[in-house]
């Protein structure tokens, strides 16, 4: 377990990032659309913002958005989401920015002052209780990854290197069981090994599908059945779904290098995707 503190140190840092590339981009910039289909930079602040305010207890007016102008809102979970931020698509850009900005100053002191064991039950943005440290490894993971969104749409590529990116590639690492097990139904024994690469956050990972079908993580072995080897960003891409403006996922497919059973790795890059 990371101890509370460096964990919302890296959540608060991520957040910083996001609102550093925003200011950057100016006015213009906030409308430039992101990484997710339908979505601006602005949305994403709006966004962040607005999950953030959950957890602190908040809740917004009622307001049914114009879905036949939204094609990108194809089920439940992104009308629920969907629904804050078309709420906030009315507003004025220094007001969804004075929103993000007292959201985060007041759940950062929240964090600071609240409790400080990583197992403290918690309920997280989906009325689900879990351990403190499970809510926040999945709000670094969605800050980061959002930021990344409007980075890489933007031409601004960062923050690789962090312990947010840490986080996050940790988060995506630790679904590839459920991966080779279940969505690729991988043989009994047959192992899996990712290597992700510099630049930005290393990392290597590897699974194995065991007699009762589950996905286990193990030692990494010196002959696994396959060995996936790739950059943070491709790593990214393809655990989040996202497809960048100069690449699509089929291209990050490509830049994947592979080793072992040709099959079963095209099965699980396939099925890469952990991200709801």
């Amino acid at each position: 377990m990371d101890p509370v503190d460096r964990l919302v140190t890296a959540w608060d840092a991520a957040m910083a990032d996001v609102r550093d590339v925003v200011e950057a981009l100016g006015e213009p910039g906030w409308t430039r659309p992101s990484l997710l289909p339908g979505w601006s930079v602005g949305d994403i602040v709006a966004h962040l913002a607005w999950i953030e305010g959950i957890l602190l207890g908040r809740t917004d007016p009622p307001h049914e958005p114009d879905w036949s102008a939204l094609p990108h809102v194809q089920s439940p979970l992104s009308m629920a989401t969907e629904v804050p931020v078309d709420l906030r698509r009315s507003w004025q850009r220094a007001q969804v920015l004075a929103e993000f900005d007292g959201t985060i100053a007041e759940r950062l002191a929240a964090l600071r002052t609240g409790p400080q064991d990583p197992l403290t039950p918690t309920t997280n943005p989906f009325g689900k209780l879990v351990t403190l440290e499970d809510v926040l490894r999945m709000r670094i993971f969605d800050t980061w990854v959002h930021g990344q969104d409007i980075r890489l749409a933007v031409g601004m590529p960062g923050s690789t290197d962090t312990d947010a990116a840490r986080v996050a590639a940790e988060r995506i690492a630790g679904a590839l069981g459920y991966v080779w097990a279940r969505r690729v139904g991988a043989p009994v024994g047959s192992t899996l090994l990712v290597e992700v690469t510099p630049p930005g956050v290393a990392l290597t990972h590897a699974v194995a599908r065991a007699e009762d079908g589950r996905g286990l993580d193990v030692a990494p072995p010196a002959d696994p059945t396959v060995r996936l080897t790739m950059a943070l960003d491709d790593f990214v891409q393809l655990g989040c779904g996202r497809t960048r403006p100069d690449s699509s996922l089929d291209m990050a497919r490509t830049r994947v290098q592979i080793q072992g059973d040709a099959d079963l790795a095209a099965r699980a890059l396939e099925n890469f995707n952990i991200a709801p």
